[in-house]
């Protein structure tokens, strides 16, 4: 099992997210992802928090069961996976 390091988390973090509609202003702190989704009218924050160790993710958003924090979460959590699964 290799190790995630925060080199290679972020890494994943910038191959993953480059294409979702509606992303912006993507920062990573620690293992937390944090970032804008446009809305129509307006842009709302949300965050995406990681276990390094277990790829569980947490989704911090004002709109429950909103489309892209979650999209984040399922592509990022894939690239951890990957990595933790690596012999």
């Amino acid at each position: 099992m290799a190790e995630l390091t925060q080199a290679i988390f972020e890494q994943i973090v910038r191959e993953e997210t480059t294409d979702i509609y509606r992303l912006q202003n993507v920062t990573v702190q620690g293992w937390v992802v944090i970032f804008e989704v446009q809305a129509r009218r307006t842009a709302w924050e949300a965050r995406v928090e990681f276990d390094p160790d277990t790829a569980h993710a947490t989704i911090v958003s004002m709109y429950a069961g909103a489309g892209v924090p979650r999209t984040v979460a399922d592509r990022v959590q894939a690239g951890i996976r990957a990595v933790l699964e690596t012999p």
